[in-house]
């Protein structure tokens, strides 16, 4: 071996990293190794070749190079940080969290160390921490993109998604083609629901960042928000071609899929987002969600899912309420109600909630509520208005919130959303509160033991038919379980005008399976000359409409007797649709709620057939309320029979459209002070037994 001098090995290297700055890597790996091979411990040699490797994906040779530079100089900030970046690259955030950190430590005005800690604690969950890290990155070097992105992701996770999108422009400013400021910049507009513009930055992002799984995942959910199905899911599954083990990815392309009506694909799916990553309840809850819509499954099967989120979610015995409060049958002290949702907003469970927030008796009960919605809207603000307290837990961990519903003293705590989506249902598992309940926002069974009622009433779970279907006691209430409010821009109710007579569900398309289209095709079959109208945001893909056109063409149902219309904007332009309906056809096993009221308020009569468990029999309790039980089937036969008798009854048709408004009205289903009343008696009610029994 040829022994060269230090001035001349140190010349050598200069070169070398004079090749690597201007990236020529071949001609810098050759000078790096000439000069460890005069000195095999030469640190800068070691730490820059290590980077190369790093650079050309041979991350365990990048860690060996750069380990060993670090025993030559451990206290060299430069070579901490190159370390945890060649960590981070390999998934060991945490590993590589600390080497950022003592790469600031040892270099506080050192901003690639600053903004890269930013980045591992943000994948830590850190992002408060992460903030300031970004912060101080950027205070030390304010032209600095990549702080200005760790920054925009930091205050994404933090819920404060304009201020994220404010610092992906600043990096955008300063360097316009960088992929991740596009990335951050997109999921902000997501989260502000701006899911179009979003999707423009997403696109944008990947022409510098092709193989970036997240942003593939994040385009499928912004396509998938806007109704573009089967691009969502050619996204989605692009995201998991490239990291299988990235499971939110196959949760997004669940929900593609059963929007689109492959409840079995779609199940298929959110089992891998599981199986990719099991101690996250949001997957589970995904699956139970979906199995609703598979009209194969049985309710006890449900339930056992169901039972078994509870086994893998139920918090440990130290996070319980530990001392409840002492039970009492005082009817002197109001009692303190809390409700949980993420759907405190424009969304279906607001029309059923409006009316128990507005005429709680304050003399019996204190009403609170504890919003998941992380963008409140118009519908918020009058929910708060008509809530005494309200607190907003987008951002508080199941732990903090915990203390916050012990700290009010809630009394009995009310969850709203079931296994829908943003659900908080792990919050209940600590049992905050010594009387829990479920109700309305789910169609069936929580399977949560620290649940002890669900709320229903005798037409939608008639007694000890199902009981069993429940892990909690069943609450029937006296006089129905729903009270409606209709929307102040709904539209007048207008004659029906010329065209074919038209049968019509506006119902979410994963209700309308195989099953369901088998009977309205019959019904087709039995009222020649009439056409069908499907009205759903999914109808806007038209890969979407292609599919279900092919399902009614195996039943015999040609496409020219068929319309299928994606969103219209605006509630009242949606309502307003009704007027091109005659008579509305109820899905089965998953009836419609929302819906169901909506028809009626708009005129239009709605048939629909009790089935064998709650989410079938929704729009029976309805109608029933409503004083319409003969629109009410006892079976597939008499449904069929019942729409098309109606359908060729034109002066009752007519009737119904003239009346149905005042007669909802004037009806159980809109007596919002006799309601809330009856509600507030099941609580004393549940507050009691549960006291005497506990």
């Amino acid at each position: 071996m040829n022994v060269i001098s230090e001035n001349a090995a140190q010349a050598l290297f200069e070169e070398a990293l004079d090749h690597h700055r201007q990236g020529r890597f071949a001609d810098a790996e050759k000078g790096y190794s000439l000069v460890l091979a005069a000195d095999p411990d030469h640190a800068g040699a070691l730490h820059y070749l290590g980077l190369i490797a790093h650079q050309g994906g041979n991350h365990q040779q990048a860690e060996t190079l750069i380990r060993r530079a670090l025993d030559e100089d451990p206290d060299h900030a430069l070579f901490h940080n190159s370390l945890g970046g060649v960590l981070l690259s390999t998934g060991r955030v945490a590993e590589a969290t600390e080497c950022f950190r003592e790469s600031a430590r040892l270099k506080p005005d050192f901003p690639q160390a600053r903004s890269n800690l930013s980045a591992g604690l943000h994948n830590l969950g850190q992002d408060s921490e992460a903030e300031a890290e970004a912060l101080e990155a950027i205070k030390l070097q304010p032209q600095f993109p990549d702080a200005y992105v760790n920054l925009g992701n930091a205050l994404e996770s933090l819920g404060k998604s304009s201020e994220a999108l404010e610092s992906a422009n600043l990096a955008l400013e300063l360097q316009p083609n960088h992929g991740l400021a596009h990335a951050v910049a997109g999921s902000a507009l997501f989260s502000l629901r701006r899911s179009m513009d979003a999707l423009n930055h997403f696109d944008q992002a990947l022409t510098t960042c092709p193989n970036d799984p997240v942003i593939h995942m994040n385009r499928g959910n912004a396509l998938l928000d806007l109704g573009q199905l089967n691009e969502a899911i050619s996204a989605s599954q692009n995201a998991v071609k490239i990291n299988p083990a990235l499971a939110i990815a196959h949760a997004v392309l669940g929900g593609a899929l059963k929007q689109q009506g492959r409840i079995g694909d779609a199940q298929r799916a959110f089992r891998n987002a599981m199986a990719a990553e099991p101690d996250r309840p949001s997957f589970h809850s995904d699956l139970l969600f979906a199995m609703h819509y598979d009209h194969g499954l049985t309710t006890q099967q449900i339930l056992l899912e169901a039972e078994a989120w509870d086994r893998k979610f139920c918090a440990s015995g130290e996070d319980m309420l530990s001392s409840p409060p002492a039970f009492s049958t005082d009817n002197s002290r109001p009692l303190r109600i809390g409700y949980v949702s993420a759907d405190l907003r424009q969304h279906s469970v607001g029309y059923f909630m409006e009316a128990i927030l507005r005429h709680h008796d304050p003399n019996a009960v204190e009403v609170f509520c504890y919003s998941n919605t992380r963008l409140e809207d118009e519908r918020s603000a009058l929910f708060k208005s008509l809530c005494p307290h309200w607190t907003n837990i987008t951002q508080m961990s199941d732990e903090v919130t915990a203390k916050q519903i012990r700290d009010d003293e809630i009394d009995i705590l009310i969850d709203l959303s079931g296994h829908t989506g943003s659900n908080r249902l792990p919050l209940f598992t600590r049992r905050p509160a010594p009387v829990q309940v479920t109700y309305l926002g789910f169609p069936g069974t929580t399977g949560l033991d620290t649940i002890d009622y669900r709320l229903t009433d005798a037409v939608a779970d008639p007694e000890g038919a199902d009981d069993g279907a429940y892990s909690e006691t069943l609450m029937r209430l006296p006089s129905g379980f729903l009270c409606y409010t209709p929307p102040d821009d709904a539209p007048q109710v207008i004659a029906r005008g010329g065209g074919p007579l038209t049968f019509g569900s506006f119902n979410n398309v994963p209700k309308i399976n195989d099953q369901v289209i088998g009977v309205w095709s019959r019904i087709l079959e039995k009222a020649p000359g009439t056409r069908l109208f499907l009205k759903h945001r999914s109808f806007s893909d038209g890969m979407t409409r292609q599919y279900y056109e092919a399902l009614f063409s195996k039943f015999g149902i040609s496409v020219d007797r068929l319309t299928l219309a994606g969103f219209i904007d605006g509630t009242d332009g949606h309502l307003a649709a009704y007027g091109q309906v005659d008579v509305a056809l109820d899905t089965f096993p998953y009836n419609g709620t929302t819906t169901t009221t909506e028809a009626l308020w708009m005129g239009v009569p709605v048939v629909t057939l009790a089935g064998d468990r709650h989410g079938a029999r929704v729009s029976a309790s309805l109608l029933t309320q409503a004083g319409l039980t003969s629109l009410i089937a006892p079976d597939i036969e008499g449904y069929v029979s019942l729409a098309v008798d109606l359908m060729a009854d034109e002066i009752t048709r007519k009737k119904y459209r003239l009346g149905l408004r005042e007669r909802l009205k004037a009806s159980a289903l809109m007596d919002g002070s006799g309601f809330t009343r009856t509600l507030e008696e099941a609580y004393r009610h549940m507050w009691r037994e549960k006291g005497e029994h506990p």
